[in-house]
């Protein structure tokens, strides 16, 4: 479950970033935000703000449904989880205001996502933890001819 949470998480918080800075140039509003009274660290921490929110969000409901189904009870150690919850946040949200500043095309803005994710896939997987699916399912007998 702790993989589960981890990459939806980034997928949120990377994916809020790119888009909303890609879709913004590509539909022409861009000029609208630059020109506005705001200073470029404003609407950079608005930008990043946004993913911070919005995977918090889906954090929180991925929390909601998962606990329940896999009897997951309370966290041991509460504030490490949501001070590092909020540091993975800021980090994904950061990374995909880069990507999204940088992108040239659709292709480039989704390319990101399965590389930010990619490094999380296989934390806190079933099959790492020594009473996993690994002891739960028999391995298939061999069957030689």
């Amino acid at each position: 479950m702790p993989g589960l949470f981890t990459q939806a998480i980034v997928n949120v918080g990377v994916f809020k970033g790119t888009t909303s800075l890609f879709e913004a140039r590509r539909d022409q509003y861009i000029d609208d935000v630059f020109t506005s009274p705001l200073r470029w660290w404003e609407i950079n921490a608005a930008l990043v703000g946004g993913g911070i929110a919005r995977g918090v969000v889906v954090g929180a409901g991925v929390l909601a449904v998962a606990l329940p189904l896999t009897h997951g009870g309370t966290p041991a150690r509460p504030l490490v989880l949501l001070f590092g919850t909020l540091g993975v946040l800021l980090v994904a949200a950061l990374v995909g205001v880069i990507a999204g500043g940088h992108a040239k095309s659709l292709d480039h803005a989704s390319a990101v996502r399965p590389a930010s994710r990619g490094s999380v896939i296989s934390y806190g997987s079933p099959g790492r933890h020594p009473r996993g699916l690994n002891s739960l399912i028999p391995p298939a007998p061999c069957r030689r001819p």
